[in-house]
């Protein structure tokens, strides 16, 4: 009550400015405002500020250069509270790494490099597969995110940095035949299950449904259909891809926190992963989501490479008339990319760009003197292919060199 101010005839003197931001036109009726998806619970991420936010309004928007918006505000508050600093290209970590809610250094430094070792990857063998089944929503996370090294935290398993099976996260992250696999339940993580391949089989090695969230659905989730759903998904997205010999004939999952019912248990040696030493107490024992076991299991190395859908780029022309959190997107993107080109640091003032243009693995940056910027990471070269065709249309020449430095023409 001391900051607030009374004016002389008694009312309390009101941040106008932040009254505006949250109620738009100051009316309750305006069903988009801000305060009303509040209400409705559409912004989650925002509701666990909001009072950091009210109180500190002046702080925030001085440190998001006089620029509100929901997700730039979220996006300042996230950015307090690591134990290190993030160089540019490991800031889009961020978010994964704050779900690890700790302060140990060691632990968010052998974070951050699982998830740019994650980054290497090109491929997988295993495919990726996303859906819906009444209110929940599944998907086999990209193979680059950064998630992934953040869901044994948010499920309270054991599949942490340093846990009991971290050799089975870094296999999740790092090899071609492992990959992470989430379940939401109405928008709000449940679940979450390592997937491995070897040969003809796939397993979800557990399902660690020990989410406090779990509890609350009981008898009324039928968890079983998401990933019976999510069996038969990748079971045909192989038939498809691969020939007879090489496809998925199985696809069984490991002992879980929820109890399935109906499932046929594998009677025979139970499948391991390709690779050795890794943690796979859970898959002891296994039940069969879809297809069945093969009377001779052919195992080993699998020559299919399952890429994930590049992303489309973004074309950015006239900054100043463009929504402010799509420029920070993209610029989170670009400054990334610059580090890992060229080692640059982050570019902070946006005030002398005329056009941006970025791609998955490459960006263009036009200025206003005629000058400019580009990139794309080495050894891609879809990357590349994609980057000469940008460059030709915007700039209007060709670059073949497979590690295309800064130009400026």
């Amino acid at each position: 009550y001391k900051d607030i101010v009374i004016k002389d005839d008694g009312s309390p003197k009101v941040n106008e400015e932040l009254i505006d931001f949250l109620f738009g036109r100051g009316s309750m009726r305006e069903t988009n405002s801000i305060i009303n998806k509040l209400i409705r619970g559409e912004l989650p991420d925002f509701q666990k500020y909001f009072t950091d936010f009210c109180n500190n309004y002046e702080a925030v928007k001085k440190e998001c250069n006089g620029v509100l918006t929901v997700k730039r505000i979220v996006r300042y508050f996230e950015n307090v509270g690591l134990p290190i600093e993030l160089k540019p290209d490991e800031v889009e970590f961020k978010h994964a790494l704050k779900e690890m809610n700790t302060t140990n250094e060691v632990l968010i430094k052998e974070a951050v490099e699982l998830c740019k070792e994650a980054r290497d990857r090109d491929y997988s063998t295993i495919p990726k597969v996303e859906g819906r089944v009444g209110d929940f929503t599944y998907k086999i996370l990209d193979l680059d995110d950064p998630l992934a090294v953040a869901v044994g935290y948010l499920s309270h398993c054991c599949f942490v940095v340093r846990g009991i099976s971290y050799s089975a996260l870094k296999h999740s992250m790092k090899s071609r035949n492992g990959r992470t696999f989430v379940v939401y339940y109405k928008g709000s993580f449940l679940t979450q299950s390592w997937v491995w391949r070897n040969g003809d089989v796939i397993c979800f090695d557990s399902v660690e449904a020990g989410s406090p969230a779990h509890g609350y659905y009981q008898d009324k989730i039928k968890l079983v259909d998401v990933y019976k759903r999510a069996a038969e998904a990748m079971l045909y997205k192989s038939y498809t891809s691969e020939d007879d010999i090489q496809r998925v004939k199985v696809v069984t999952v490991g002992k879980s926190d929820y109890t399935f019912n109906g499932l046929k248990r594998v009677s025979c040696d139970v499948p391991r992963p390709l690779e050795e030493d890794v943690y796979i107490y859970d898959s002891n024992a296994q039940w069969i989501l879809a297809g069945e076991i093969p009377e001779e299991i052919r195992y080993g190395v699998v020559g299919m490479q399952y890429h994930d859908p590049r992303k489309k780029p973004v074309i950015i022309s006239g900054i100043e008339n463009t929504d402010i959190d799509e420029i920070d997107d993209v610029m989170m993107n670009v400054n990334s990319l610059r580090y890992r080109i060229h080692g640059s640091e982050p570019i902070t003032d946006n005030a002398h760009i005329n056009k941006i243009i970025s791609g998955d693995g490459w960006y263009i940056l036009l200025f206003d003197d005629g000058t400019n910027e580009c990139g794309v990471l080495e050894g891609n070269r879809d990357a590349l292919d994609e980057y000469n065709s940008y460059y030709s249309r915007f700039v209007g020449s060709r670059v073949t060199h497979p590690h295309v430095k800064s130009l400026i023409l």
